[in-house]
C-alpha cells in the first residue's frame, strides 16, 4: 500500500501534500502518502499481520486500524536520518538527526514490538536512541539474478569502474570523480554512475574535467548485472546507507557487510592498501 502503487496485491492511496516537506520530498523522488479508511478495509481484510515500512501519517494510521481490530503490527526501520539531513544541506547533522530517531520512535516505533532491521549498524544505532522493542536483524536480501557469469565486453584499453545509487548528496558520487581525478593512472580509467537523482547535472559538470567523463546511465536490472559483471571494481562511496544493497549485490557471497571502515593506511583485516 503506498501512494502510486501498481500491480497484483497493490493498493493505491492519495498523496499526502505537507507544506515545506512536500516539495522537498518530491525532489527526491519520494511520496508521502494519505490514509483512506476504505482502502484500510479492503487491504487489511483477511490479513494476519500488518507490516510498516514509514513511520508517517499512512503508517501510523495503518497501525491504528490494526490495533482497533485486532490485527498483529510490526514495523520496519528503513529510512535512516541521516538521508534527510545530507539532503537539506546539513550534513551529518548529529543534534538534528537524534531530533529524528525520537519523533520517529514517538510517531510510530516506541510501541512496536517487534522491529525489523536490515542491519546491525541500524539496530545498533537504534538502541543507542532508546528504542526498546526487540529488534530483527534481517538482510533485505539479494536477487539470485546477481551471480558471478558473462559481462559486457569493453574493447577501448580501458579500466571500466561503477558505481550505483541515487545521484544524491549521501550517496557521495562526487567523491569518486575527485579520487579518480587525482590518480596517477586517470587516462586510463571510465567510470559508470548508474542511478537517477537532482544532482545529475552537478556531477556531470564535475566529472566535466577527467580525461574520460563518466558515463550516466539507469539501466535494467539484466543490463545492470551485465555491467557490473564486466567491470573488474565496482566503488561505493556513500556517506549513509542502512544496508548498501548495490555493495551485497556485487559480492560474490552476498554477504551481509561489515559494519566497521578502514582508517589507516593498512585495511581492516590487515593488509597493507596499496596505491593503484
Amino acid at each position: 500500500m503506498a501512494f502510486g502503487a501498481d500491480g497484483p496485491d497493490s493498493f493505491d492511496v492519495p498523496e499526502h501534500h505537507i507544506p515545506v516537506m512536500t516539495p522537498v520530498a518530491e525532489g527526491l523522488d519520494f511520496h508521502f502518502a494519505l490514509p483512506d479508511e476504505a482502502v484500510f478495509d479492503e487491504a487489511f481484510a483477511d490479513v494476519d499481520v500488518i507490516h510498516i515500512f514509514l513511520p508517517f501519517a499512512l503508517g501510523q494510521a495503518a497501525r491504528d486500524w490494526g490495533r482497533a481490530h485486532g490485527v498483529p503490527v510490526t514495523a520496519a526501520f528503513h529510512l535512516q536520518p541521516e538521508n534527510a539531513t545530507y539532503n537539506a544541506n546539513l550534513g551529518a547533522a548529529p543534534l538534528v538527526c537524534d531530533a529524528i530517531y525520537r519523533l520517529f520512535r514517538d510517531w510510530l516505533y516506541g510501541d512496536i514490538r517487534h522491529i525489523h532491521c536490515p542491519s546491525q549498524m541500524i539496530a545498533n544505532q537504534l538502541r543507542k536512541h532508546g528504542y526498546r522493542s526487540q529488534l530483527h536483524v534481517i538482510s533485505n536480501g539479494v536477487p539470485k539474478a546477481f551471480c558471478p557469469g558473462e559481462g559486457e565486453s569493453f574493447n577501448d584499453g580501458l579500466v571500466h569502474i561503477v558505481t550505483v545509487g541515487r545521484l544524491s548528496r549521501e550517496k557521495d558520487q562526487a567523491t569518486i570523480i575527485r579520487a579518480i581525478e587525482r590518480c596517477f593512472h586517470r587516462d586510463q580509467i571510465r567510470l559508470h554512475i548508474c542511478g537517477k537523482g537532482p544532482l545529475k547535472h552537478k556531477l556531470e559538470h564535475e566529472g566535466s574535467r577527467l580525461p574520460h567523463p563518466p558515463i550516466f546511465e539507469y539501466r535494467s536490472i539484466d543490463d545492470l548485472i551485465a555491467l557490473e559483471r564486466a567491470c573488474p571494481l565496482y566503488i561505493h562511496a556513500s556517506i549513509a546507507d542502512i544496508e548498501a544493497m548495490s555493495v551485497l549485490e556485487v559480492r560474490p557471497d552476498h554477504r551481509r557487510g561489515r559494519d566497521e571502515r578502514a582508517l589507516s593506511v593498512r585495511s581492516l583485516w590487515g593488509e597493507p592498501i596499496r596505491s593503484w
